[in-house]
């Protein structure tokens, strides 16, 4: 697999599977064309990732990310993983993540919802709002 990453400020280094990026990755250029993407559970890129129907495994590390994680998983839209678990069996996180089939996603409708919308309004159908 090829991977791309950006962790804030190290030197652009690439092998032959890794590149580190000195800036954002702009993903209006990239996530559409990936098998997957991991990442913290910040809130664009997980939006990125729904509106281009791209898996997504995440990896929560405070309460704003657990949040949105757990809508991603409810909406069939990726995984989350804690850093513990991931050691167990990396790969085979990896691997259910990319076989997951992504629902399609309706961004148009976030429009339409109250602020004090639920998670589960949020990635449900759109019957519910």
């Amino acid at each position: 697999m090829q991977f791309d990453a950006y962790f804030n400020g190290p030197p652009m280094c690439r092998s032959r599977s890794v590149a580190v990026h000195v800036h954002p990755i702009d993903f209006g250029k990239v996530i559409h064309s990936r098998q997957l993407v991991i990442h913290h559970g910040g809130l664009g890129t997980t939006t990125w990732c729904m509106a281009n129907r791209v898996p997504q495994l995440i990896f929560p590390h405070d309460l704003e990310k657990m949040l949105i994680a757990k809508g991603v998983v409810e909406g069939g839209y990726g995984y989350a993983i804690s850093s513990q678990a991931a050691n167990l069996n990396f790969k085979a996180a990896v691997e259910a993540t990319i076989n997951l089939t992504v629902p399609e996603f309706d961004i148009g409708r976030m429009a339409t919802l109250s602020p004090e919308a639920s998670i589960d309004a949020i990635t449900s159908g759109p019957h519910q709002s």
